[in-house]
């Protein structure tokens, strides 16, 4: 939906060299859901990777390809720490090819001329009408099990982002609300997905029941 032919090719030979450019090496389901998303014509969607396999940089890849695509992308999360922490890998990805910032402040949400941006839900959840964006925007929202428990903030969003192009929620565990709101993943990478390809440790292996 949001690229094709010459320029999906293009997009990802890019994507490709940024991360190459970073010193990083993306796994195939990084690359495979960064694809599905490129290519979907849902509006809202989910992705469900397991813990440990790369969701930030998936979510960083993902950013750079929808700017490519002329996409204002919001990085969401829940956590200050959290929020340095996936601005810190979001900017080592996009920075050679678009601008990278935070929002300090509820304005900013708004008035930032960066491409990509990452904030946390507390900003957007105070944000208003008056402050809303007018650009193209995607929304990517990290740890989204937690963070949308109220349906409320899903309506502030589009309050504060101007009504998102395209919303994508990144999570582990998906419950039964984001299933509701996002649908059933448009990619999934389980934990026995992980397990196999080593990306995470099978801590039940050894494990021996007590007598």
């Amino acid at each position: 939906m949001y690229a094709a032919g010459n320029t999906a090719g293009a997009s990802s030979a890019a994507l490709l060299d940024d991360f190459a450019a970073a010193n990083i090496t993306p796994w195939p389901h990084q690359l495979d859901a960064i694809r599905a998303v490129q290519q979907t014509k849902n509006k809202r969607c989910l992705v469900q990777h397991a813990a440990g396999s790369g969701k930030s940089l998936t979510i960083a890849g993902l950013a750079a390809s929808l700017a490519d695509d002329g996409f204002r992308v919001v990085v969401i999360c829940d956590r200050r720490q959290l929020d340095a922490q996936i601005y810190a890998t979001v900017r080592r990805v996009c920075q050679r090819r678009h601008s990278v910032g935070r929002a300090a402040s509820v304005a900013d949400l708004a008035a930032a001329t960066e491409t990509v941006l990452c904030t946390t839900l507390q900003k957007v959840s105070r944000a208003s009408q008056a402050q809303r964006s007018t650009r193209k925007t995607a929304v990517l929202v990290d740890e989204c099990h937690r963070s949308y428990a109220d349906g409320q903030v899903w309506r502030r969003l589009d309050e504060a982002l101007g009504a998102p192009r395209l919303v994508v929620g990144f999570t582990a565990t998906p419950e039964d609300r984001e299933l509701a709101t996002l649908g059933n993943p448009l990619h999934c990478f389980p934990l026995s997905a992980a397990i196999r390809h080593g990306f995470v440790l099978d801590v039940l292996r050894d494990f021996r029941a007590p007598r």
